[in-house]
C-alpha cells in the first residue's frame, strides 16, 4: 500500500511539472532566433563586361580677385521649405554677370542695413547637390518690412526637378538684429562652371546683391543607399550603401560617414569603423577603377515615426564631399499578425544559394482563418525551397503545402492559424542577376482584408574571377 501511494504521489508530480511546463511554453513570447552574420566591408572587382568609364579633366580654374569682399562666417540654417518660383521670369536670358570674389571683403567698411553671410562650396560632382546655406541679419536700427531673398542661377547649376532658373522666399519683417536662416541646394548638373547671384531686397532700401561661382567637375563614382520604405516598430531594418569607382584612377583617402535618427538602433555594423560623436566612420582602402564597396548597416526600430532617416556622406583625396539619405516610416506594431522575414547573409555572389529566415505570429486572442502567404521575388532572385515548422510543437498543427515558381512562393490557404502560434520558415533562394533584389512577403487573413507585408533586399554582386 505505502509503495502504491508513493508511485501515485510521483506520477501526480510529474503530471503537475508537465502542466506547469506546457504552461510556460504556451505563454512564452517569441523571441528573434534568425542566425545573423556579422556585416563587413565587401569590396567588388569590375565586372569583366564592363570597362570603366574614362575620366573627364574639369575646366583650369580661373584665378578670381577683387580688393572688396566679405568674410563667409560659418553659419548653419534650416532647410527651406517654403520655396517660390517666379515663373514669369523662367524664361528670361539674364546677362552674363562679372564674377566678384566676396571672399575677401571686410564687412566692417560696408554699412549696409541687410547682412546676408554663406557657406558656399567651391565645386560639386555632377549630379551632386550644392547646398547653400543662408543667414540674413537686419543691421539697421529700424524693422524691415517686405523682405525677400532671390536667386538667379545659370551655367551648370539646375533646381531639383524643374526647369526654373530663379527662386525666392519672403522673409516677412526683420526686427533690429533679427536674423533668418535659410537653405538652398542646386544640383551640379554637368561639368563646367555655375553662377549662382542672390538678391535681397526689402521696403525703402537698395536691392543688395552677392555672387557666387561653383566649379561643377565630372563624376568620379556612383552613390546608391537601399533600403526598406516602411517597418513597425521591433523590427530589423537594414540599409546597404554601394559605392563604385567609375574612374581610370583608385580613389584614395576614402572616408565614408554614417549617421542615423535616434530611432534606428545599431545592432550589427561592420568591422573597421569609429565612433565620432553621435555617428561612425570608415576608413576603407583604395578603391581600384571599375570596382565597388557594399557597406551593410543593420537597425532595429525602436518605436513608431513618420519619418526615420539615416544619412551616408563619403569623402576622398581632391574630392568634394558627396552625400545620400534614405528614410523609412515606423508604423506601430500590428495587433494581430506580427511577421519577420530577412536574409541571412548580404551582399552575395551570382550564383550563390542564399537563406531568408522569417517568422508570422498570431498575436491576437483568438484564431485566425484562411490565412494566405505570398513571397514574391524579383528577376534578380530564383526561389528554390521552402521549410516551414509550427511552433510550440505541441499543437501538433498540419503540415503545409506549397506551391513554388522561380519568383513565387505561395501556401495554400490555411484553414485556421491558433493564437500564440508561430510559423517559422526557411526560404531557399539562389542570385541568378546582377542587381539588388527585392523580396516582398505578403500575409492574408479572412479577419483583416488589407496584406499584411515586409520588403527586404539582397544586393547580388559579380562572382570572383
Amino acid at each position: 500500500m505505502f509503495l502504491r501511494r508513493s508511485w501515485l504521489r510521483k506520477c501526480v508530480i510529474g503530471n503537475v511539472g508537465l502542466v506547469i511546463f506546457a504552461g510556460l511554453g504556451f505563454y512564452l513570447p517569441a523571441q528573434n532566433v534568425f542566425r545573423r552574420y556579422q556585416p563587413r566591408v565587401e569590396i567588388l572587382p569590375a565586372p569583366p563586361e564592363e570597362e570603366p568609364l574614362v575620366e573627364l579633366l574639369p575646366p583650369p580654374a580661373r584665378k578670381l580677385d577683387d580688393s572688396s569682399a566679405e568674410t563667409l562666417e560659418p553659419i548653419l540654417g534650416t532647410p527651406l521649405t517654403e520655396i517660390e518660383s517666379d515663373f514669369a521670369d523662367d524664361n528670361i536670358t539674364f546677362p552674363e554677370i562679372p564674377y566678384v570674389d566676396l571672399s575677401l571683403r571686410d564687412v566692417t567698411s560696408v554699412n549696409l542695413p541687410l547682412s546676408l553671410s554663406a557657406i558656399v562650396p567651391s565645386r560639386v560632382q555632377a549630379g551632386t547637390g550644392a547646398l547653400f546655406q543662408l543667414k540674413i541679419t537686419n543691421t539697421s536700427e529700424r524693422s524691415m518690412d517686405y523682405t525677400d531673398i532671390a536667386c538667379h542661377f545659370s551655367g551648370s547649376l539646375a533646381f531639383p526637378g524643374s526647369s526654373i532658373h530663379h527662386v525666392k522666399r519672403p522673409l516677412s519683417c526683420l526686427k533690429p538684429n533679427d536674423s533668418r536662416e535659410v537653405m538652398l541646394t542646386l544640383v551640379g548638373t554637368e561639368p563646367g562652371w555655375g553662377l549662382c547671384r542672390f538678391i535681397l531686397t526689402a521696403q525703402g532700401i537698395e536691392p543688395i546683391e552677392q555672387q557666387y561661382q561653383i566649379q561643377v567637375i565630372p563624376r568620379v563614382w556612383d552613390l546608391s543607399l537601399i533600403g526598406p520604405e516602411t517597418r513597425a516598430a521591433g523590427q530589423r531594418s537594414e540599409f546597404m550603401l554601394r559605392l563604385s569607382n567609375r574612374t581610370t584612377e583608385d580613389l584614395c583617402g576614402l572616408q565614408i560617414g554614417m549617421t542615423a535618427a535616434s530611432l534606428l538602433k545599431p545592432t550589427a555594423l561592420s568591422g573597421g569603423l569609429q565612433h565620432d560623436g553621435t555617428g561612425h566612420i570608415w576608413k576603407p582602402s583604395d578603391l581600384a577603377p571599375g570596382q565597388s564597396l557594399l557597406l551593410p548597416f543593420e537597425f532595429m526600430c525602436a518605436e513608431a515615426s513618420e519619418q526615420a532617416c539615416v544619412s551616408v556622406w563619403v569623402n576622398g583625396e581632391s574630392i568634394p564631399e558627396d552625400k545620400i539619405d534614405a528614410c523609412l516610416t515606423i508604423t506601430p506594431p500590428h495587433d494581430q499578425l506580427g511577421i519577420e522575414f530577412a536574409d541571412v547573409k548580404d551582399p552575395v555572389r551570382r550564383g550563390d544559394d542564399i537563406v531568408y529566415e522569417g517568422r508570422i505570429e498570431n498575436r491576437s486572442l483568438q484564431s485566425m482563418h484562411d490565412v494566405r502567404i505570398v513571397l514574391k521575388s524579383t528577376s534578380e532572385v530564383a526561389l528554390i525551397a521552402v521549410d516551414a515548422a509550427w511552433e510550440p510543437a505541441y499543437l501538433m498543427l498540419p503540415k503545409l503545402d506549397w506551391v513554388i515558381e522561380q519568383q513565387r512562393l505561395q501556401c495554400n490557404n490555411i484553414g485556421e492559424f491558433p493564437t500564440n502560434a508561430r510559423l517559422k520558415l526557411s526560404v531557399t533562394a539562389r542570385g541568378v542577376e546582377l542587381g539588388d533584389a527585392r523580396l516582398r512577403l505578403d500575409v492574408t487573413m479572412k479577419e483583416n482584408s488589407t496584406p499584411l507585408s515586409i520588403t527586404e533586399f539582397t544586393s547580388v554582386a559579380a562572382p570572383f574571377p
